[in-house]
C-alpha cells in the first residue's frame, strides 16, 4: 500500500505497485472488493465501484502475475467508515 484514502461516504482509493502488469485484487476476507490491473511499471490504483458501507474493514491486496504467481500483502489496511 502506498496510498490508502478513506471518505466518509464510503469510498475508497487505494494505490501502489505490484509486478508489471499483475492482477490486483483488494479482499475483505475472501471478498474481492476490488480489482485492477498494473501498469508496465507496477503501479497500480483501485477506486471502488461502490462505496463500503459504515463499519470496520481489514482490507489486504493480492496479487496475480502474469506467469501466474500469487502475492499477498504483508501489510493490512484497516479502514472505518462512520455512520452519516
Amino acid at each position: 500500500f502506498d496510498v490508502v484514502r478513506v471518505e466518509s461516504d464510503g469510498s475508497i482509493v487505494i494505490a501502489g505497485k505490484a509486478v508489471p502488469n499483475a492482477q490486483v485484487d483488494l479482499l475483505v476476507g475472501s471478498n474481492v472488493i476490488g480489482s485492477t490491473t498494473a501498469g508496465p511499471e507496477g503501479d497500480f490504483a483501485v477506486v471502488l465501484d461502490e462505496p463500503l458501507k459504515p463499519g470496520d474493514y481489514q482490507i489486504v491486496l493480492r496479487s496475480t502475475a502474469p506467469d501466474k504467481v500469487v502475492a499477498m500483502s504483508v501489510e493490512t489496511a484497516v479502514v472505518s467508515v462512520p455512520e452519516t
